[in-house]
């Protein structure tokens, strides 16, 4: 390797999550099913998922003002996502599960 081959690449994981850690923060956020079922409840559980996005990214943090916002919508469309594949992951384990499929 010479001297001039770039060793990291510019979003390479460990660099994303050292420019935005409040993005890596809110991951647990993501991984947990308790906090993705709350994200995609009714107004009430909703109430409580926002509450946890705030206190684990509080104000002072960089992500602020308009993109505060638009995180938070990311988050839950996010949580529809994983939803969808997870039920989806699920479908097609039960389909190959039934009897004659190969």
């Amino acid at each position: 390797m010479s001297p001039n081959d770039r060793q990291v690449r510019p979003w390479e994981p460990q660099r994303y999550a050292a420019v935005y850690p409040e993005i890596v923060e809110a991951m647990s956020l993501y991984a947990s099913s308790h906090w993705r079922s709350l994200a995609l409840g009714e107004e009430e559980q909703m109430r409580l998922f926002k509450a946890e996005f705030h206190r684990r990214l509080p104000q002072e943090r960089s992500l602020r003002t308009t993109a505060r916002h638009w995180f938070l919508t990311e988050m839950i469309m996010t949580a529809w996502r994983i939803e969808l594949a997870i039920k989806s992951a699920e479908i097609n384990e039960n389909q190959r599960n039934l009897p004659g499929v190969e």
